[in-house]
C-alpha cells in the first residue's frame, strides 16, 4: 500500500518536473539556493550577535559532573576498610 502510493507520487513528481523547461528548473534551483543561503547567513550572524548579549539569568551555568551513588558508596567503603 505505502509502496504503491510512493511510486505514484514519484511518477507524478517526475512527470511534473519533466514538463518544466530547463531554464525554469534552473530558476527554481537558484531561488531555493538563495533562500537557504540567506537563512543560513541570518542564523550565523544572529547567533554571533547574541553570543555575548545574553542576560545573566539565561546564561548557562557550568557544573562539575557528579558521580553516581554507587561510586560514592564504593569510595566510602574503601575508606572505612
Amino acid at each position: 500500500m505505502i509502496q504503491k502510493v510512493t511510486r505514484q507520487l514519484g511518477t507524478r513528481l517526475r512527470l511534473w518536473l519533466e514538463s518544466i523547461p530547463s531554464n525554469g528548473r534552473m530558476l527554481i534551483i537558484l531561488v531555493l539556493f538563495l533562500l537557504f543561503a540567506s537563512g543560513s547567513i541570518y542564523m550565523t550572524v544572529s547567533s554571533i550577535y547574541h553570543l555575548g548579549t545574553t542576560s545573566r539569568k539565561t546564561q548557562m551555568q557550568i557544573e562539575h559532573i557528579r558521580g553516581t551513588e554507587s561510586q560514592y558508596r564504593l569510595e566510602a567503603d574503601s575508606e572505612n576498610n
